[in-house]
């Protein structure tokens, strides 16, 4: 794979070339991640193999031609506008895809890139030009100042923003894609409901589900688990994940439509269900913190009745994959064990 020698890493405040980054010893842990898939994206191998997050499914291992990933990064980066001389920072575990590629598109691009423990607020980010993160990372970047002088470029993955979340004065898009699709094939800025396709990318749908070609990424046909509002081949608005409707008395309940809901009141919640005996399915509305009965009233007095969760359980924490995407599996396995704790709504 071809790679800018112009490329450089900033580590502690020095730079290094790409072979002297791989040959520092006794580093952290976090970094001897990066070392380790450098040398994979490096090797001769025309293959590297990516570990899927595991937020929705049991994780599994996918291999991506080479060719693949490069293809992927050269959209990007042309997209973006990212040459060489700019610099990003990564704060995104380099086991995923989502860290991986900014390496690969670091060293095609001759970026600077900026090393950084992947953990929920990194400091040092605001001078870079790029930055790829979860919304988690980039909320807490946010409410602690450290983005307040950011001129650059956010790239979100693993999910949107909550609604009702105003950043003017950023730079921010959203990326849909997957492990398979080497990170993002559509893109939508924080200000657009729709998400459009990277260049040589097109969509149709089949059954309700979103169908990706993308030729240069080798996919003829890609059929996604996601139900959307295909406006033309090229945008599409996404509603949710078809593994993730609930059918209650035959009714189709969307967890995404009343997650955001909840959000732009200011309320962080998930939505998953249980077996009911009349309806089928009801939803259940997870919570990590008290709502008190008056304000949840008067949230659920405005959704449609048929829609509205039955029942609520308040968790400690929302359970999270080591990407930083919140583990819905974790959370319907939370709610199958825990139906005695189940309060009525």
């Amino acid at each position: 794979m071809y790679t800018n020698p112009h490329t450089k890493f900033v580590y502690l405040g020095k730079e290094y070339s790409v072979l002297e980054l791989v040959k520092i010893p006794n580093v952290p842990n976090w970094l001897r991640c990066i070392q380790l898939q450098l040398q994979n994206i490096l090797n001769k191998e025309d293959q590297i193999g990516f570990q899927t997050s595991g937020s929705t499914g049991d994780p599994k291992k996918i291999w991506l031609k080479k060719k693949v990933i490069v293809a992927s990064a050269q959209k990007t980066l042309a997209f973006f506008q990212l040459t060489q001389g700019h610099s990003a920072a990564l704060i995104l575990p380099a086991q995923f895809i989502g860290g991986a590629m900014l390496l690969v598109r670091s060293l095609i691009g001759g970026l600077s890139v900026h090393l950084h423990e992947p953990i929920l607020c990194p400091k040092g980010v605001e001078s870079v030009d790029f930055i790829s993160c979860t919304p988690a990372q980039l909320m807490a970047l946010y409410k602690a100042g450290q983005l307040d002088a950011f001129k650059g470029t956010i790239l979100l993955g693993g999910s949107s923003l909550p609604e009702g979340i105003h950043m003017d004065s950023l730079n921010v898009y959203i990326g849909y894609g997957m492990t398979e699709t080497a990170s993002h094939v559509a893109l939508r800025s924080i200000n657009s409901a729709h998400y459009t396709a990277l260049e040589g990318v097109t969509f149709s749908a089949k059954k309700g589900a979103l169908v990706i070609h993308a030729p240069h990424l080798e996919i003829s046909e890609l059929i996604t688990n996601d139900e959307v509002e295909l406006l033309d081949n090229k945008s599409f608005k996404f509603i949710g994940r078809l593994d993730d409707t609930i059918n209650s008395g035959g009714l189709k309940i969307h967890p995404l439509e009343i997650e955001q809901y909840f959000s732009s009141k200011g309320f962080e919640v998930y939505i998953s269900a249980v077996p009911h005996k009349d309806f089928g399915e009801a939803a259940v509305l997870i919570t990590q913190f008290k709502i008190s009965k008056h304000r949840l009233k008067k949230i659920l007095d405005v959704l449609p009745k048929n829609k509205r969760p039955k029942f609520q359980l308040n968790i400690l924490e929302f359970p999270r994959v080591a990407s930083g995407k919140i583990d819905r599996k974790s959370i319907r396995i939370m709610v199958k064990e825990s139906q005695h704790l189940l309060s009525p709504l």
